[in-house]
């Protein structure tokens, strides 16, 4: 018979709540009867509640917040009572452009981005929304490394002005970044 010690449920629950998190602040906010303000971020003590009464998790703001901190990557933040994820949104938040952003007419013939495995199917369904998902495209010789759970999605950039797609590009790197990226534009790679 197999045991299990107080500091394994301690991780197994951080654990769930971190990955909780990143589904419902990226991809389904409904799923746990939030509201999202345009930024992306939510209510912790609603989040508390939730977990609470629904999903019988036995939490407080304090513990979400140290998850919160100890995540590697920082793909989630807080910010007083509030948390978001950081990126990989496939809901639409916003449409604001960031700031330093310029519309482009010349953009190379395609360019390059990460997708979470996870997200593939949804992207080549929906296609990909670069603002709102705060995701950056850029020319293959300038593609971050990234870990190995991420698709590399290649953008076909005259398939994207056929349809009317605006490109915006940084002034001062060579980002890019789109309000939309219809999917028959996407090719996605291992």
């Amino acid at each position: 018979m197999q045991t299990t010690s107080k500091s394994d449920n301690v991780n197994n629950t951080e654990t769930y709540i971190s990955k909780f998190l990143l589904f419902v602040l990226r991809h389904n906010p409904g799923a746990a009867r939030l509201l999202l303000d345009e930024e992306g971020f939510a209510n912790i003590d609603k989040i508390v509640s939730y977990l609470i009464k629904v999903r019988h998790i036995k939490t407080n703001p304090e513990q979400i917040k140290e998850i919160v901190s100890k995540r590697m990557n920082k793909t989630l933040e807080c910010k007083g009572g509030l948390v978001r994820a950081k990126s990989g949104h496939s809901i639409i938040l916003s449409m604001k452009i960031p700031d330093g952003f310029e519309p482009c007419q010349e953009v190379p013939r395609n360019l390059y981005t990460y997708v979470d495995s996870a997200l593939s199917f949804n992207i080549v369904k929906n296609g990909l929304f670069p603002v709102t998902a705060k995701c950056y495209l850029f020319t293959e010789e300038q593609l971050p490394k990234v870990f190995s759970n991420m698709f590399k999605a290649k953008v076909d950039c005259d398939k994207c002005k056929k349809e009317n797609v605006i490109f915006y590009k940084d002034k001062n790197s060579n980002k890019y970044t789109a309000s939309f990226v219809p999917s028959k534009s996407i090719s996605l790679h291992m």
